[in-house]
């Protein structure tokens, strides 16, 4: 069992080998796996080459007592743990510069550049591991800068992707920047990554239209599956309607999801069929005042919270 964590004492001869110390080794890697009843440590002792003769709780407490010596901090078996001994820290320290923090900031938040919030995920665990055994607190919270999931809560963001897997029905709490915290009846569709922040993509019962909901907004989800009105048939497309003006208006051509449904002399009314609602706005920004989203309510709102943010950008960069 032992031998699995490369220690390959079968090339020495029992008398080279301190057995007081190879037990407390033997037992820290036991710990560190994972808590550990005594008895549990002594099924591990018998099928151990060298310590199957060791197989006393007298001698695991003195063990465990050297290693609380050594600077181990190891919880005693009681109900709460359910008997167990837990490894709770560790008296080995890791030194990370802030340049090396400076370099692990920059390859996380470039890779927020892709989109891909699965391999941030992925990326986060690790170094959600390098910060917690770290001992410089503004190495960590320069790496903590680019950790944009920090906000969510896991539980709701797990139960949020088990129901775009199947694009379940479910109630949610939301907290919106607008109308404040409301209940809604959703249909799930998928997770996004854009602009550092993870959004939920949905159909709304309540207002019969797509939305881009932050995931750091929901504060509760409930999957239902009774809540669909069979005649409320759900549809991904929102349907925009803008106004242009000035040179905006003149230079203007419509691109294939886009119609001119009222031309004045000074400004045009368009229609857009938007799908992707942040490259919507990617694509009217260019107007700068020159364009006003006119309905519906939500895109509106949705806009200038997508402003709001690009704000924040840069306004966090001057400091």
């Amino acid at each position: 069992m032992f031998q699995n964590v490369g220690l390959p004492y079968s090339e020495y001869s029992m008398k080279e080998i301190s057995l007081t110390a190879y037990r407390a080794c033997f037992i820290l890697f036991l710990l560190v796996d994972g808590p550990k009843s005594i008895d549990e440590i002594l099924r591990a002792f018998s099928s151990d080459k060298l310590l199957f003769k060791s197989c006393h709780k007298d001698t695991v407490t003195i063990s465990i007592n050297s290693l609380r010596a050594s600077g181990f901090v190891i919880e005693k078996p009681k109900p709460s743990n359910n008997y167990k001994l837990k490894l709770i820290s560790h008296p080995f320290k890791f030194e990370i510069s802030q340049e090396q923090a400076e370099l692990l900031y920059l390859i996380r938040n470039s890779l927020s550049y892709q989109s891909n919030y699965e391999l941030l995920f992925k990326l986060n665990k690790i170094f959600d591991k390098i910060t917690a055994i770290g001992n410089c607190k503004n190495c960590i919270d320069t790496i903590e800068r680019s950790n944009y999931f920090k906000t969510i809560n896991p539980d709701i963001l797990n139960s949020i992707l088990r129901l775009c897997k199947t694009k379940s029905n479910a109630r949610i709490i939301y907290n919106s920047p607008i109308n404040g915290v409301e209940e809604l009846k959703i249909k799930a569709q998928k997770v996004v990554f854009e602009n550092n922040r993870l959004y939920f993509w949905l159909y709304s019962y309540k207002y019969h239209a797509p939305a881009y909901l932050r995931i750091d907004k929901i504060t509760a989800v409930k999957e239902e599956n009774d809540i669909e009105n069979e005649n409320d048939k759900v549809s991904l497309t929102n349907f925009v309607k803008y106004e242009l003006t000035g040179e905006a208006a003149k230079k203007f051509i419509p691109k294939d999801d886009e119609i001119v449904i009222e031309k004045y002399t000074d400004r045009i009314i368009v229609r857009a069929n938007v799908i992707n609602k942040f490259n919507f706005f990617q694509h009217i920004i260019p107007f700068s005042d020159n364009c006003r989203i006119l309905e519906p309510d939500y895109i509106k709102y949705e806009f200038i919270d997508h402003i709001k943010n690009i704000m924040e950008v840069y306004n966090s960069a001057k400091q």
